[in-house]
């Protein structure tokens, strides 16, 4: 039995099986007798163990089980009184312990009779990393091999660094390609207007050209993908790329938006109606950008893609790209009875991509996702930022 990819699920039972199956330490897992104590050393060797993990391929801790070889041989469980505040105690010191912050790491107390507890840490691979351990004097990265964890030399310290940042480089390579083909119309659909609204959400576990993973959907029954327009969402149907949903504008054969869910994760989302719909030419000849229906549409979106990831298993970092497409010459609006500055200018290129803006965390205010996109947008027509945010960074558009 496999143990789950969600710690949530995870049981006693997966933990009797590895005992059943004689499953071996490796790359991936790892068996301790005894949790570690407040010793400067056994922290420093916790500390090295779970990043070892984060900077390799992710994997799990157990602590509680007794090994011969490596190989497990009797739940032993470890007495507590409190398992929770024991739980608080570890995720406290991998918090102060490794920089920077692991994205994702879970710990679970499992009851295994007469008071005692197999303690699990699952710790998954990390996108943000290398991760290196700072605690009390000790500074060190380590990795993971299929006999346990192993301190990093510079050179390889250097060739990890050079790996996060080529991540990076492949997702703005991805998105500049992507632009290029959406401005030449080789996109799914036709779209009614080459004014378009494009967002991408680029998982970094779909730029690993090792480790690469097709979604899992479950049934295709009721499968729907959230789109960048007024409507929300709609049903999606396979296509050679992965999964394609989009929304008729009229019976001309041209459509308002698509969005394209890619195997290996990636969405992207492009709306071909609302700047063209929306523009008018009554501020001294400019066309505008209704702002608050662009804000409206990114804003509104963040939530609903990421309850995408979530069903269909993808993981943080995820990293997020705006981008408008022929909107050269154009302005920001900013309420029906104030135009704005009297410098404003207008947009100067045919093709606006925004940075990334990473998702770190599913449960971050997607506002805090959302307004550093909006603000390069609106810097692009003479603004700071938009108007649209208040001190707090709550969201009060004007009217």
């Amino acid at each position: 039995m496999q143990l789950p990819a969600n710690v949530d699920l995870l049981s006693i039972k997966h933990v009797e099986s590895l005992i059943h199956d004689r499953i071996q330490e490796g790359k991936h897992i790892e068996y301790k007798l005894s949790l570690p104590t407040n010793e400067k050393k056994d922290k420093k060797e916790f500390l090295a163990d779970v990043s070892s993990f984060a900077n390799t391929d992710g994997g799990w801790l157990l602590y509680g089980i007794s090994e011969e070889k490596g190989v497990a041989t009797k739940i032993t469980g470890i007495g507590l009184e409190n398992a929770d505040s024991e739980i608080a105690k570890y995720e406290d010191i991998i918090l102060n312990g490794i920089e920077p912050r692991l994205p994702h790491c879970h710990i679970r107390a499992l009851e295994c009779g007469d008071g005692r507890f197999v303690i699990v840490i699952r710790v998954d691979k990390s996108w943000i990393g290398p991760h290196v351990i700072n605690h009390e004097s000790h500074w060190r990265f380590y990795r993971r091999r299929s006999v346990g964890k192993y301190p990093l030399d510079l050179a390889e310290v250097r060739d990890a660094f050079y790996t996060s940042a080529d991540y990076r480089h492949r997702i703005g390579d991805f998105v500049r390609n992507r632009i290029v083909k959406i401005v030449s119309d080789e996109t799914p659909l036709p779209l009614r207007s080459d004014k378009r609204i494009v967002l991408h959400l680029i998982p970094a576990s779909a730029m690993d050209m090792i480790e690469l993973k097709n979604i899992m959907i479950g049934t295709q029954e009721d499968f729907r993908l959230p789109q960048i327009n007024r409507y929300g969402d709609g049903p999606a149907s396979p296509n050679f790329d992965g999964y394609l949903s989009f929304t008729y504008l009229d019976h001309s054969g041209v459509y308002e938006s698509y969005t394209q869910l890619y195997m290996n994760g990636v969405v992207e989302a492009v709306n071909g109606y609302t700047i063209a719909e929306n523009v008018t030419h009554d501020f001294k000849g400019f066309p505008y950008i209704a702002s608050g229906v662009l804000e409206e549409i990114v804003i509104k979106s963040i939530p609903n893609f990421i309850n995408l990831f979530q069903q269909i298993k993808i993981t943080t970092p995820v990293y997020v790209i705006l981008s408008l497409l022929g909107c050269k010459g154009y302005i920001m609006a900013y309420s029906s009875r104030l135009w704005g500055p009297q410098h404003q200018i207008t947009i100067d290129r045919e093709i606006l991509t925004t940075q990334p803006t990473v998702i770190e965390d599913f449960e971050l205010n997607p506002l805090l996702i959302a307004r550093p996109l909006i603000d390069v947008i609106w810097r692009a027509s003479g603004w700071n930022g938009s108007p649209n945010f208040d001190e707090n960074g709550q969201y009060k558009p004007r009217t």
